[in-house]
């Protein structure tokens, strides 16, 4: 049978793919369908057909399958956040880990291959301490503060109750959402590239009770401001700091191009197994803080380290990793080339008096040999912790040239893990264990921690 875009057909879900999409089979064509669940019966409409697989959307369910649940969220399939909402938690634990193994063994080649049972969130819930929403119109050009639509940018669905952050994140929207409304100011249109309210980021941190909240717009005044930021305090006075900036760029990716407002602090304090992280408006840092206690906890069990040993930290930040596990070590190293989260790192190193650490300014491809050849350092142990897109080849040769002990990747993405770990065990290394951490409950993300040694 020919599969035809617009046809309307039956099919039974599989599996789940990296990327959330159900994955059922049509006489050995596989279709990709989002926010079906494995176990469903299912009539769909194919959408987009390629060589070797289609994209289809559900028109009808024919069975449920026993691993769906009822969504809490009012926006769930419309705002694209919560993409596993409608599978219940242990299912969604079972299938991250499949998809962990299937990258291992189809991706990077390692056939058999054992990985350690996931480590659940230990809140599926309220767990998120950052959330960025956007202000923009629905589809009826109503007003409105939130995310962003699913296939349609230029569309924001209003927010009144996400399950991901703490409450009070719904709480301070609504505050926003009202005052910016009633005195009729416009948002950005991404299309036309006019109006004046762009973006919204709120950040909590867990130990402290501390939030942060910054407001970009686009040139232009922001009358009554300062009422704003009292009805905000009064509301919540435990808010640190609240920033007004300006966003002038046509990209969407909240930028500090200028700062307009300042009331408070400029940082919340953040503390990880008594190690404090300063936490700026735009610098990363996990965002599931329970969860990083974990992650962390899960590096340095790994890195078995000895006082008397090097570290280098790849990617490093904020200093999340190198200031956790720099009081078990001689000396860290971290190279990272984001400006401001270098700024933080070496700021959040004074903090915590911490003076055995060193970080650098620059793309890991050329910062790295380059140090390493100015400075004469052996190091003991890497870890890497790269962007979803991994590591650069020349990145990979680079530390195998090295020749640490131990080498620990962390990572988001499986797919590009698993095509890093291929180059690594090919260069003298093998695997030893490989963590699965369940950082983004209700996502098809997944954090994973692997650990190899030099043969």
């Amino acid at each position: 049978m020919e599969l035809t875009v617009s046809g309307i057909y039956d099919i039974k879900i599989d599996d789940l793919a990296y990327g959330g999409k159900g994955i059922g089979r049509i006489e050995n064509f596989a279709v990709f369908v989002p926010y079906s669940v494995p176990g469903d019966e299912l009539k769909i409409k194919i959408t987009n057909k390629k060589s070797n697989f289609a994209e289809a959307e559900i028109i009808s369910i024919i069975k449920l399958s026993t691993f769906r649940t009822i969504p809490e969220c009012k926006i769930f399939g419309r705002c694209g956040g919560c993409n596993w909402l409608h599978i219940n938690y242990n299912s969604q634990l079972k299938y991250k880990q499949k998809i962990v193994i299937d990258s291992f063994e189809r991706i990077g080649n390692q056939k058999a291959i054992k990985v350690e049972e996931i480590i659940p969130s230990p809140n599926i819930f309220h767990y998120r301490n950052k959330m960025d929403f956007a202000f923009g119109k629905d589809d009826y050009e109503q007003f409105t503060l939130g995310f962003h639509k699913i296939g349609e940018f230029h569309r924001v669905i209003n927010v009144e109750n996400c399950l991901l952050p703490p409450p009070f994140f719904n709480d301070i929207l609504k505050i926003i959402r009202k005052f910016t409304h009633e005195r009729n100011l416009e948002p950005y249109n991404p299309i036309t590239h006019t109006g004046f309210l762009r973006s919204l980021i709120v950040r909590h941190a867990k130990t402290s009770d501390e939030i942060l909240i910054s407001i970009f717009t686009n040139d232009g005044e922001f009358p009554d401001i300062d009422k704003l930021i009292d009805l905000l305090i009064k509301q919540f006075p435990n808010i640190k700091g609240i920033q007004l900036g300006i966003h002038r760029s046509v990209s969407d990716f909240a930028r500090l191009d200028e700062e307009k407002l300042f009331y408070g602090q400029k940082f919340i304090i953040e503390k990880i197994n008594g190690v404090q992280y300063r936490i700026s408006p735009l610098s990363f840092f996990q965002t599931n803080t329970q969860g990083t206690e974990i992650l962390y906890r899960t590096i340095k069990d790994f890195a078995d380290l000895e006082s008397y040993q090097n570290l280098l930290d790849l990617y490093s930040g904020t200093g999340g990793i190198a200031l956790y596990l720099a009081k078990y070590v001689k000396k860290v190293v971290g190279i990272e080339e984001v400006k401001d989260a270098v700024w933080d790192a070496r700021e959040n190193a004074t903090l915590n008096k911490i003076d055995n650490t060193i970080f650098l300014l620059g793309d890991v491809k050329t910062t790295l040999p380059k140090f390493i050849r100015n400075s004469g350092y052996e190091f003991d142990v890497i870890v890497v912790d790269p962007p979803r897109n991994g590591m650069h080849k020349k990145v990979v040769n680079t530390i195998l040239s090295l020749m640490p002990r131990t080498l620990i990747y962390v990572s988001c993405n499986p797919t590009t893990l698993s095509r890093d770990i291929m180059a690594i065990t090919s260069g003298g290394y093998k695997i030893t264990k490989i963590q699965p951490i369940d950082m983004f409950p209700h996502t098809y993300h997944i954090e994973t921690v692997v650990k190899l040694v030099k043969l």
